[in-house]
């Protein structure tokens, strides 16, 4: 799991419970990652680091990595790097609300209101971690999307992050990729951190487990 945060907070333990409610879901373990975060690491320090701990952790097993918001980001950057190296892709990237235009295009014409996720707040955590680099180049929704993992975005109906889950998943169709869209109703941006309380967080983060399940074979993933 790469968890969310805006690139600049987030951790193991604001992801535990989460995690802990995916583990159950999906019927296997589940890692989080403590990847370096900006601003005091950059691009590509989060990058290296997934990359790193997934190289570790797939040694002969069928690995999915999960990604929130932020995390979103960091699991389709690792996707893409993976491919350009010409390693083997993950057996599915499952993205809730995911990060996709680092230049802020997509979220600047946002005009609802968003309990969450403020623009300030994004504009400050996206800006800290693509650092000097070219914020166009590093963005998923800009990249060559084919040859990818299996991809299951779920976003939150009206929430400011919700055009760049749907366009990344137009995008994975134009080019053959295999992807199904969920939008959630009547919730808000990263709601899966309250499975513990909310019964439609929790129902959306077992249709995730079941989705994984079936791409990792555990075969005790519910819906």
């Amino acid at each position: 799991m790469l968890h969310g945060g805006a690139f600049v907070i987030g951790s193991p333990r604001t992801h535990r419970v989460l995690a802990a409610h995916l583990a159950t879901a999906v019927g296997a373990p589940v890692s989080v990652l403590h990847y370096r975060r900006a601003p005091e690491a950059p691009w590509p320090a989060a990058v290296d680091d997934a990359h790193a701990a997934y190289r570790q952790l797939s040694s002969g097993v069928p690995t999915a990595v999960f990604g929130d918001s932020a995390g979103g980001a960091l699991a389709l950057l690792l996707a893409l790097r993976l491919r350009d190296s010409g390693a083997p892709q993950p057996a599915a990237l499952a993205l809730v609300s995911p990060t996709t235009d680092l230049t802020l295009e997509t979220s600047g014409a946002y005009r609802g209101r968003d309990p969450v996720v403020r623009r300030g707040w994004l504009r400050q955590g996206v800006g800290s971690f693509v650092g000097t680099g070219d914020a166009a180049a590093l963005s998923p929704l800009s990249a060559d999307l084919r040859g990818l993992a299996p991809v299951l975005v779920q976003v939150a109906d009206g929430e400011r992050l919700e055009a760049e889950g749907v366009q990344l998943a137009d995008r994975l169709r134009a080019v053959g990729g295999d992807v199904e869209l969920e939008v959630l109703p009547s919730v808000w941006h990263d709601v899966h951190l309250l499975a513990h309380l909310l019964p439609e967080a929790a129902t959306a983060l077992r249709r995730i487990g079941a989705w994984l399940a079936a791409r990792l074979g555990t075969g005790t993933g519910t819906d």
